[in-house]
């Protein structure tokens, strides 16, 4: 994915100060990282630039206005999530970083799920490969 145009206009985002909204005190721990993502706060023109930066490059359709399933829910994601997902990345880590972790993720085949399933009557004495990626352990 060519990010050129992102990485310049995350830099000065960074430079000009990427805030958070402080989350409530109730909330639960499973919550507080999507809370603060989705309350990342920064200049309004640059989040203006960013939104027009990402629907130029094709890459971004994936996230635009589709739903993503989370395996027994789901959850509409738009340009604007993602936005701040970038925000937050960039605050967190750097520019480079955030960029590298997206194109990974954008490369990949699928959605990595890792599930874990009791079987009883089995024993094994070491970890044996079936089939796609599934193991007896």
């Amino acid at each position: 994915m060519d990010t050129t145009k992102l990485s310049p206009l995350l830099e000065e985002a960074k430079s000009s100060g990427i805030t958070f909204s402080e989350p409530p005190k109730d909330i639960r721990y499973t919550d507080k990282e999507t809370y603060i993502v989705n309350h990342v706060n920064v200049k309004k023109e640059i989040e203006d630039k960013l939104l027009a930066a990402t629907k130029r490059i094709p890459e971004f359709s994936i996230f635009d206005g589709k739903l993503f399933n989370c395996g027994s829910s789901a959850f509409r994601v738009d340009l604007k999530w993602i936005i701040k997902w970038l925000l937050y990345n960039t605050d967190r880590y750097d520019v480079e970083k955030t960029l590298d972790n997206l194109n990974k993720y954008i490369e990949l085949d699928g959605n990595p799920l890792c599930e874990i399933q009791l079987v009883s009557g089995i024993e094994v004495e070491q970890e044996i490969d079936l089939i796609d990626n599934t193991k007896l352990s």
